[in-house]
């Protein structure tokens, strides 16, 4: 028989992840009165958990009233961070659970909004496994070639109409979708991020695209 699995290793440490220890070393030495440091922490992360608020509740002043909200459970949390998970992944945990709890609470499904840049990057995701989309794709790479009359129109269409099927998933599906299509989480991060198992983020994933497909094809474009 074989042994009980263990908890999953955790990443090789990076440059990154040694700046995140100094930084929350000093919090942690120094308190509120490291004002620097509490400042070099949001400077680093601020736009990422906005981006996570933006794409999960579709109104940009929402998005950066939860975003506030979320950095301060960072900051009155940060003592519990163990080092076991990377800090942006346990940032990102707070964030979410910021965002899951806003939209169970107040029952939203309001739609996206429609210059928020997710649409290319929930697209080129595909399927389980294909590879990992970084934050910013989609959301104003320079284009390597001149487009064609009406495409450009087409392809702010296609846009459109994949925000308007990712706002009406469960917020369970959409924070699936976010972390692993728009954040570029790997399956352990993000078993890390909503606090389950990597078989569940597969299979929810699975079923999440699904969904989304479902509601492309059911959603009319402007």
């Amino acid at each position: 028989m074989h042994p009980p699995a263990g908890p999953p290793a955790p990443h090789p440490p990076t440059d990154e992840d040694a700046l995140d220890r100094a930084i929350v070393a000093r919090i942690r030495e120094a308190g509120l009165g490291s004002r620097p440091a509490w400042g070099e922490l949001l400077t680093r992360y601020e736009s990422r958990l906005y981006g996570v608020c933006l794409r999960m509740v579709g109104d940009r002043n929402l998005a950066a009233d939860l975003t506030q909200d979320a950095f301060v459970k960072v900051l009155q949390g940060l003592h519990s961070w163990d080092g076991r998970s990377k800090l942006s992944t346990w940032m990102i945990r707070v964030t979410m659970n910021a965002c899951l709890s806003h939209l169970r609470g107040a029952k939203l499904r309001n739609h996206a909004s429609l210059d928020a840049p997710i649409a290319g990057s929930i697209l080129r995701g595909g399927s389980p496994e294909s590879a990992d989309v970084r934050a910013s794709a989609g959301s104003g790479h320079a284009q390597s070639r001149e487009l064609e009359p009406g495409e450009g129109v087409q392809r702010e269409q296609r846009r459109q109409q994949v925000a308007r099927a990712l706002s009406s998933l469960e917020p369970e599906q959409r924070s699936v979708l976010v972390l692993r299509d728009v954040q570029g989480l790997d399956y352990q991060q993000i078993a890390q991020a909503l606090g389950v198992a990597e078989g569940t983020v597969k299979s929810r994933l699975f079923r999440a695209r699904m969904a989304l497909r479902e509601a492309i094809e059911k959603s009319p474009r402007t």
